[in-house]
């Protein structure tokens, strides 16, 4: 692991800006991300708060010193907080066990 930072570190180094553009290392991230998110995406309360998040994401890209982004993370945690409680709620209407 510790190698293999080094490495990157020194490699780093010698990629001046105009290269990582070229070879697309911004979107990297952003599927690394991706990657992460989606394989945790197995209930409708944390479908409705990532989408939420990404449309918010999108929609606020262009709001100075990235707050989009904290807008975007609210919202995600508004729209799961609120999915979760209405569907503990109908659950418990309909005589089931709610969710813990």
């Amino acid at each position: 692991w510790q190698l293999c930072t080094l490495i990157g570190i020194i490699a780093g180094q010698s990629i001046n800006e105009e290269q990582a553009r070229n070879l697309g290392l911004d979107f990297a991230m952003v599927v690394t991300f991706i990657g992460i998110v989606v394989p945790l995406v197995r209930s409708r309360p944390v479908l409705l708060s990532v989408t939420a998040a990404g449309l918010c994401a999108l929609i606020f890209n262009g709001l100075p010193n990235q707050m989009g982004l904290m807008v975007a993370a609210l919202a995600g945690i508004v729209a799961g907080y609120v999915a979760e409680t209405v569907m503990s709620n109908e659950m418990k209407v309909e005589g089931e066990p709610s969710i813990k």
